[in-house]
């Protein structure tokens, strides 16, 4: 199987590309012409044969190039958050007309790929720690740019008339960037539930999907187990590996009613674990 993978040299993208050659298939990157990403093109293609093309998701002549001779999309491609919301016209326009974009020139080929769409569980809106864990029939809600937008593009995807799978991913950990704090930390109260999820363990799961080949489902892609956190926990978790303590709970946001919690719950992920098989790594190995 030959399988474009756009965003292929971000966090998830980097393993999903490692466990999509190991399980035999032909990867093709679409990613944009960074530093950062053509060292770590020059990495991984050390190790499989990969093939890329630099350019922008909003580009119909670059997409429709890299959707040549494609059967399967996995698109990762977009700006999150805090870029996305301090940016947001640009947002708009990578998240929103990018994936739209794609979803045109994927219409256009001969024989119509396949089209997996990675989404996020923030789009579920605000969950207080009385909320029951997440499912895919769980009603969307924006609460920000990046939220919106990502319920735009699942929409746009099931309409799309191409074979499709989504997948709302949980707070995927980038082991580079744990230490960079930023001051809507203070925002998220402590009793807040979060579910982290391994980089590895994610690439694992949509390399999964594709694989088997299965159709126009939305599946929960969470840590499960001790990745199940309080934000109180992981501040715990993570402060003293870099001589911090925990600042004063007054620091942090105290909600007032249902809608004032942040926008991050715990996910049900039995039958996407029951299919996939993803959870493999621990948080407290990790």
């Amino acid at each position: 199987m030959k399988t474009l993978l756009t965003g292929a040299f971000g966090n998830i993208g980097a393993t999903t590309l490692r466990f999509l050659c190991e399980k035999g298939h032909l990867v093709r990157c679409l990613d944009l012409p960074t530093r950062h990403n053509r060292r770590k093109y020059r990495n991984l293609s050390r190790r499989y044969p990969l093939e890329v093309i630099w350019g922008d998701i909003c580009d119909p002549s670059i997409v429709g190039m890299a959707l040549q001779g494609i059967d399967a999309v996995i698109h990762l491609a977009g700006m999150i958050p805090p870029a996305s919301e301090r940016n947001p016209v640009l947002a708009q326009r990578v998240n929103v007309e990018g994936t739209r974009n794609l979803l045109q020139e994927a219409k256009k080929q001969e024989v119509l790929p396949s089209i997996l769409y990675a989404s996020s569980y923030t789009t579920c809106g605000p969950s207080s720690p009385n909320s029951t864990p997440q499912t895919p029939t769980d009603p969307q809600l924006a609460t920000n740019h990046y939220t919106r937008h990502k319920i735009q593009c699942e929409k746009m995807v099931r309409e799309s008339g191409l074979r499709w799978n989504i997948v709302r991913l949980s707070l995927v950990m980038d082991p580079a960037k744990i230490a960079q704090l930023d001051t809507e930390m203070f925002e998220i109260p402590l009793d807040q539930r979060i579910e982290l999820l391994h980089p590895n363990d994610a690439g694992r799961a949509l390399a999964a999907i594709v694989d088997s080949g299965m159709q126009e489902q939305i599946l929960m892609l969470g840590g499960g187990g001790d990745w199940q956190l309080t934000y109180r926990e992981m501040l715990n978790a993570f402060m003293p590996l870099f001589g911090l303590q925990l600042p004063p709970e007054a620091a942090f946001r105290t909600p007032a009613k249902e809608e004032d919690w942040y926008y991050t719950n715990w996910m049900d992920t039995t039958e996407s674990q029951r299919l996939l098989q993803f959870q493999t790594i621990s948080f407290t190995s990790f």
